[in-house]
């Protein structure tokens, strides 16, 4: 009995991790958050979040020791 199945290519699993596994090496996650300076795609909007500090150079934190920012 295999009552894992995938969504996208119907294949079963008898474990819910095999599926999970098989999900994330043959059907990555849809990429919805352009950024619209450069086009890169991600997955969440708080990783496009951080990528746009690349473009605007905006380094938020600092060290209290050195006052380098990052």
């Amino acid at each position: 009995e295999r009552p894992f199945v995938c969504g996208h290519c119907g294949r079963g699993f008898t474990w819910r991790e095999s599926l999970e596994l098989h999900l994330r090496g043959h059907h990555p996650p849809e990429r919805s958050h352009p950024c619209p300076e450069c086009g890169r795609a991600f997955r969440n909007r708080g990783h496009l979040r951080l990528h746009r500090r690349a473009h605007s150079g905006h380094r938020p934190f600092a060290c209290a020791r050195c006052g380098r920012a990052f």
